[in-house]
């Protein structure tokens, strides 16, 4: 998947730098999240803060390693500074990519939300906070409605999930636009091969119980 996903950026954007951040170019104890994730071998909450750590700097665009692209979003890149993509109606996700030029507003206030999370190498909330809840929570004070809408908040564009999320991964239903140019599979490589496989087999199950659901509430 990796490897389709990657040779899919060299497709459409060959003039593009592709750049891999591991240990040898960010120091994974910047900060007390970045420290406890890393010892603590969070890998998938790591990447989570390093994501934004590297765009908010560099600039540039970013997708996770199980995303592929399908097209060029060329009016995106030349019409707007910074863009994130719904992954539902109610969390924007920047594991399914986003682009953002050094030092964009709403990046920093991304990466804010990760200050006192981890307080002398311990976390504070009795369970992880996902990179959605987070990325989501940061941009509701500047006016983000969660409703799942286009919408330029904090001088960046939200898209609607047809654009970059185009497939359910609770169903494995695939349902691509004009809209879409990118497509995130849900490899769930950092949670192992049980997580994928165990979503792999129940995907017919809750088609089948969103099927009866909607012929109950249609009739």
């Amino acid at each position: 998947m990796a490897v389709k996903c990657k040779k899919s950026w060299e497709k459409f954007f060959p003039d593009y730098e592709v750049k891999e951040w591991n240990e040898s170019n960010f120091d994974v104890n910047a900060i007390p999240y970045t420290k406890f994730c890393y010892e603590h071998q969070q890998w998938a909450y790591l990447s989570d803060y390093v994501r934004l750590w590297v765009v908010e700097r560099e600039g540039g665009l970013y997708f996770d390693t199980d995303v592929e692209v399908v097209k060029k979003p060329e009016a995106l890149l030349d019409s707007c500074r910074s863009f994130f993509g719904w992954e539902t109606c109610d969390y924007i996700n920047t594991g399914l990519g986003f682009a953002a030029e050094a030092h964009h507003p709403a990046v920093v206030a991304m990466l804010k939300m990760y200050d006192g999370l981890v307080v002398d190498g311990k976390y504070m909330f009795d369970r992880m906070q996902g990179c959605p809840q987070l990325n989501t929570e940061a941009l509701v004070p500047f006016g983000l409605e969660r409703n799942g809408s286009k919408q330029e908040v904090c001088e960046a564009m939200i898209l609607p999930v047809d654009y970059m999320c185009p497939f359910c991964d609770a169903t494995g239903k695939l349902t691509k636009t004009e809209n879409t140019f990118s497509i995130h599979w849900f490899s769930k490589s950092p949670h192992g091969k049980w997580a994928a496989w165990k979503m792999k087999i129940t995907r017919p199950l809750r088609r089948f119980l969103g099927n009866i659901c909607n012929d109950f509430i249609n009739n």
